[in-house]
């Protein structure tokens, strides 16, 4: 079935993609159909969440540089 994705799969982080092609390859089966149509897409979407991680990561480092002195400062790490 072409079209979306099982609600576990995910595309952004892309563990479960390359999950599935280790899994088809060893049982020598074709990747599920939906996991072959998400390939298109997944150089966008790893892209899109590079620029969303930078634009966090700056907004971070703006936010902390405006904090008063002497406060208590601490960066988060978005995974």
């Amino acid at each position: 079935m072409l079209g979306f994705p099982p609600r576990s799969a995910s595309l952004a982080r892309g563990t479960p993609i390359a999950s599935e092609i280790c899994l088809a390859a060893e049982a020598g089966r074709r990747p599920p159909d939906w996991l072959l149509a998400a390939l298109d897409a997944l150089p966008r979407r790893l892209a899109d969440g590079s620029r969303i991680a930078g634009t966090v990561e700056r907004e971070c480092v703006v936010r902390l540089g405006r904090a008063e002195p002497g406060a208590t400062k601490i960066l988060f790490t978005v995974a």
